[in-house]
C-alpha cells in the first residue's frame, strides 16, 4: 500500500524521489496491476508448451481485460481484474462450486470453479496481485473434457504466467 505524506506549514523534504515505500516495497499494487498486459504474459514458446500456439484475441470487459487463446479442445483466457484481488474472491466464495486457496510458484492464489461449472470442463486459477488479480480460465469445448482436469490445465498455464508478473 502506498502512503503519501504531505509536508505542511512550508516545510521542505530532502532526498531523492523514490517509487518504493518506507521499507523498500514496490510501488502501490494498483500500479502493478495497471502495468499488466494479459496478451504479453505468455511467450510464443510458452503458448506452444501449453498447446495454444498462435496469437491471442484481446477481450475487454467492464472490469476485466484479457487475451483468449484456443485450440480444438479448449479455450484459455488470461485476464486481469484491477479491483478484485484474492480477498474479494474469498468473500464471494459462496458463488462458486469450489474455492481452494493455493500457491502458484510460491505466489498466493486460488483455484476457482464457477457455480454450475463443476464437472463441465471449466476452472480458473487466480493469482493475487495486490489490489487486483490475474487469472487463467480454462473452458473445454462440449464433449472434449471427459478424462481431462481443467484445474490442472489452468494451474499449468498459471505456472507459465506467474514469472512474467510484476514483482
Amino acid at each position: 500500500m502506498m502512503v503519501m505524506f504531505l509536508a505542511a506549514c512550508g516545510g521542505s523534504v530532502q532526498g531523492q524521489p523514490s517509487t518504493s515505500g518506507p521499507t523498500g516495497s514496490p510501488r502501490s499494487s494498483g500500479d502493478l496491476i495497471d502495468g499488466v498486459d494479459p496478451c504479453k504474459l505468455l511467450s510464443a514458446d510458452q503458448l506452444q508448451k501449453a498447446g495454444l500456439g498462435g496469437q491471442g484475441k484481446p477481450v475487454d470487459g467492464a472490469l476485466e481485460t484479457g487475451c483468449e487463446y484456443s485450440n480444438q479442445d479448449f479455450a484459455a483466457r488470461v485476464y486481469k481484474n484491477k479491483t478484485k484481488n484474492l480477498a474479494e474472491y474469498e468473500k464471494a466464495q459462496h458463488a462458486f462450486d469450489e474455492f481452494e486457496p493455493n500457491q502458484v510458484n510460491g505466489h498466493p492464489g486460488a483455484r476457482v470453479v464457477a457455480r454450475g461449472s463443476k464437472g463441465n470442463g471449466g476452472c480458473t486459477q487466480v493469482l493475487d496481485l495486490g489490489k487486483g488479480s490475474v487469472a487463467v480460465e480454462i473452458g473445454y469445448n462440449y464433449g472434449k473434457y471427459q478424462g481431462k482436469d481443467p484445474c490442472a490445465d489452468a494451474m499449468a498455464i498459471a505456472k507459465l504466467v506467474e514469472p512474467n508478473l510484476p514483482k
